[in-house]
């Protein structure tokens, strides 16, 4: 599902800057799931 939003995202975009921003939010978005993974309780990660 990530690779699908990024793919949307950055498909439009210069060939020349697209593989780095790909790259970057692909980074970025998976640091974000890793700190909101890392706030939820062991029973919210279950539901």
């Amino acid at each position: 599902m990530i690779d699908k939003y990024i793919y949307a995202v950055t498909k439009e975009l210069p060939e020349k800057k697209r593989k780095e921003i790909e790259l970057d939010l692909n980074l970025l978005i998976n640091e974000m799931i890793d700190e909101q993974d890392n706030t939820l309780t062991e029973e919210e990660k279950n539901r």
